[in-house]
């Protein structure tokens, strides 16, 4: 959240947030953020709301077959954190 990314809550063992409204919810502020995570929100995984809001985007590759058919299809991906 320092560096400008947008934080919220990820239900357990799930990959999406527990309110409806998350786009919304999803926040840099540190008050927020604490009282989420050591409050309503604290046995939940951090996710970052992507997108231009974050200035990030994501891109979900589920297996190595399904990476290298991307590739095959468009071209190589550029190295990524």
């Amino acid at each position: 959240a320092a560096r400008g990314l947008r934080v919220l809550p990820i239900l357990p063992g799930a990959k999406r947030p527990p309110m409806a409204a998350w786009h919304d919810a999803a926040t840099t502020d540190p008050d927020t953020i604490t009282s989420w995570f050591t409050g309503l929100y604290r046995d939940h995984g951090v996710g970052i709301a992507t997108g231009p809001a974050s200035g990030v985007w994501a891109l979900d590759v589920d297996d190595y077959e399904a990476y290298r058919a991307l590739e095959q299809a468009n071209e190589p991906l550029p190295d990524t954190l």
